[in-house]
């Protein structure tokens, strides 16, 4: 949401106009616009139901939220500001059992699908490829070097990788089998997952 909307809400607060009147002049839902206010709004009691929809007051709480404008905008820049930490940060196991298996050349994609199946009953061993992607730091800088990933996905987005010999162990081809001998000798030796961007 963007501070100009938040202006709209505000003014829209402070007129006593119903959720769905303010959502209407945005363009937006209502519950977007109720999510917004009680996020964001000084009074943390819910805006009354006369109010909320239009309709005429049948109790609830009295409390009329104080909305501004200028105050939502720093608290949404506040929260962007603070990540959550990555899911590699937190789970030492995962994080573990991920940086093994980039060590032995499988790439993000064949790490999430191989974890699905040897961790089929544990919702904490499941990570997706995106988020492997973005833990990936190269010589402890936080930056995902790009020949390291064009190593790790030799053919792009829609690679053939019946092409590779597979892995009988693992059952799934690894990269050092499929990437380019050139793209081997730019690639760090080592990939330290540690912290998340």
């Amino acid at each position: 949401m963007t501070l100009g909307e938040r202006v709209v809400i505000d003014v829209g607060v402070r007129m006593g106009r119903s959720i769905r009147k303010i959502a209407e002049e945005l363009g937006r839902a209502p519950s977007t616009v109720m999510r917004e206010i009680e996020r964001n709004a000084f009074c943390y009691g819910r805006y009354r139901q006369r109010y909320r929809f239009g309709a005429p007051k049948k109790g609830g709480r009295d409390a009329k939220p104080r909305y501004r404008a200028a105050g939502a905008q720093a608290r949404a820049q506040q929260r962007a500001r603070r990540p959550k930490p990555g899911k590699l940060a937190v789970n030492a196991r995962l994080h573990d059992e991920v940086q093994t298996r980039l060590l032995e050349k499988y790439s993000p994609q064949q790490i999430a699908r191989r974890l699905q199946l040897d961790f089929p009953d544990d919702a904490e061993m499941r990570v997706s490829p995106e988020t492997i992607y973005q833990s990936i730091y190269v010589q402890g800088r936080a930056v995902c070097v790009v020949s390291c990933i064009n190593a790790c996905a030799p053919g792009g987005r829609y690679a053939n990788h019946s092409a590779a010999p597979i892995n009988a162990e693992a059952g799934f081809q690894t990269w050092s089998t499929s990437a380019n001998a050139h793209q081997k000798s730019k690639t760090a030796p080592f990939l330290d997952i540690g912290r998340v961007i």
